[in-house]
């Protein structure tokens, strides 16, 4: 298979995640992230792969909005080259896998995904846009996404 065909083939899986239960779709998106992270030769999905590989599922705040953004992402896959692909994965799983809900949005409307530093052992956030609250620096490596049991989330936010 030429690299289109695996690329076409990761799409496709991502898709087919995307139409599952919470559980079902974590325990897909480790192979799916493997996969893109061997296709596209980059670490760029360590942080996500160990992620998924060391929380408990039900502390990934997997939410409504941020399903249903990672959908709407995924609708633009195909028509993306090589770089927008990866680029736009990477994008699914902070949708998917941190915190963010519709009415928290920066000063810029960009989204705000939850994340807990280790360093400074607080919660913050980080908008699309690149605005940050909560810290004043973020350290490469000290930090994970905000757990289920860390955040105030109403059961009705959660993707089931």
């Amino acid at each position: 298979m030429n690299f289109s065909s695996h690329q076409n083939n990761l799409i496709e899986k991502i898709e087919n995640a995307l139409s599952k239960s919470k559980v079902d779709l974590i325990n897909d998106f480790k192979p799916i992230l493997s996969q893109a992270r061997s296709l596209y030769k980059t670490n760029d999905f360590d942080f996500w792969l160990r992620t998924l590989g060391e929380t408990e599922v039900d502390q990934v705040p997997v939410t409504n909005y941020g399903h249903k953004d990672a959908v709407r992402a995924s609708n633009k896959l195909r028509k993306e080259d090589k770089n927008g692909v990866k680029g736009i994965v990477l994008y699914i799983c902070e949708s998917l896998f941190a915190y963010s809900q519709e009415e928290k949005n920066c000063n810029l409307q960009g989204t705000f995904h939850f994340y807990y530093s280790t360093s400074e052992e607080c919660i913050f956030k980080i908008s699309d846009a690149g605005t940050i609250e909560g810290i004043s620096k973020v350290l490469r490596g000290a930090y994970r996404i905000a757990y289920t049991s860390e955040l105030n989330i109403n059961e009705d936010e959660l993707h089931a």
